[in-house]
């Protein structure tokens, strides 16, 4: 039999992957506390202060218990009352939260939504609406973070998807006829076949990442997508494009513009460039990303790099605050999402 020391020496010979693989299974077989998962949920949730997820409120009462023997409260602004799952991925599910984060482990592990639902017990219509349900509160969790410093932006576009079953759909109708991966566009150059993906990272790491529109960016999608997003002093590098002048000039934020492997006083836009290199290595891994859930991919994406960022025991917490965000994704609001980016007006 192994001793400690040789297991120890053999997992320091595995990849990255496969050390995560290891580190997620012995977590995930430490001996549970017996706090009430309920109890756990609104210690996480509301550790900070009690408020009401639908008015966001302070002043609340506690006001009896769930049929199921949950703490429920109320607030005395709206009158609404709530639990610690209300307005959250756990509001109407029918599965535990141990089944919950087993799946958060199955994500974390990179597993397939076939691989998943096995693991978890659930179907594969579930484990997919699953995935989206957290992408979806992860990106409201992203959503709050702000870029400060040097900031290099720039777009990457990738071919519009429309992958999916549409044949019971009664709202969608395709717009082309159905194509194979890999047909090449029919129009050449940036054009309404390709969705532009605007992107943007920090010296620091932090990065941030939408889908606009289709075509080229203008200058009001730029102001949408960094709105609320860059520090005040920010300096932003980009290409030659006019739209970033145009934003600069009218946000007030200073501007420089790069060749692509152009170096002036220290700035450059390298490190945009090989951020769009990892994204769309991160894509290619799903085979395939409907442009309806590319948000939802992008903020995964973001999330891997704070990891990377932050270290490895930071994956289970960032999406943990998925679970407590407040969010109303239902099965409905996943499909009826629209196919491709609304126009920003």
């Amino acid at each position: 039999m192994l001793t400690v020391k040789e297991i120890l020496e053999e997992i320091r010979h595995l990849s990255e992957e496969d050390r995560l693989i290891v580190k997620t299974k012995l977590i995930s077989r430490l001996p549970q506390t017996d706090e009430d998962p309920d109890v756990a949920l609104e210690n996480a949730r509301f550790g900070s202060g009690y408020h009401c997820p639908y008015c966001n409120a302070s002043h609340i009462r506690r006001h009896g218990h769930m049929p199921d023997g949950r703490q429920r409260f109320r607030c005395v602004a709206c009158g609404r009352t709530f639990s610690a799952r209300s307005q959250t991925l756990l509001a109407w599910t029918r599965k535990d939260l141990p089944v919950w984060e087993a799946y958060l482990e199955c994500m974390l592990r990179g597993l397939s939504l076939r691989k998943s639902a096995e693991e978890c017990g659930i179907s594969l219509p579930t484990a997919f609406a699953w995935r989206h349900k957290i992408l979806d509160a992860l990106r409201k969790v992203l959503d709050r973070e702000s870029l400060g410093g040097v900031v290099e932006a720039d777009e990457t576009y990738l071919n519009v998807s429309y992958k999916g079953n549409h044949g019971k759909s009664r709202a969608f109708q395709m717009p082309r006829k159905s194509r194979h991966r890999g047909h090449e566009l029919h129009q050449s150059g940036i054009s309404s076949e390709l969705v532009c993906v605007s992107c943007a990272i920090s010296r620091d790491g932090q990065s941030r990442a939408c889908a606009l529109t289709l075509g080229r960016a203008g200058e009001k999608e730029l102001a949408y997508f960094f709105k609320g997003h860059l520090e005040d002093g920010t300096v932003i590098c980009a290409d030659h494009e006019p739209s970033y002048k145009a934003f600069a000039r009218l946000e007030r934020y200073r501007l420089i513009q790069l060749q692509t492997k152009e170096q002036r006083e220290g700035f450059t836009i390298q490190r945009i460039n090989a951020y769009h290199s990892r994204l769309k290595a991160f894509l290619a891994g799903f085979r395939g990303v409907s442009t309806k859930y590319l948000d939802n991919y992008l903020a995964w994406n973001t999330a891997r790099d704070q990891i990377r960022l932050r270290g490895a025991e930071e994956e289970l917490p960032l999406l943990r605050k998925a679970l407590t965000a407040s969010v109303s994704t239902s099965n409905r609001t996943l499909r009826d999402r629209p196919p491709v980016p609304v126009p920003i007006g």
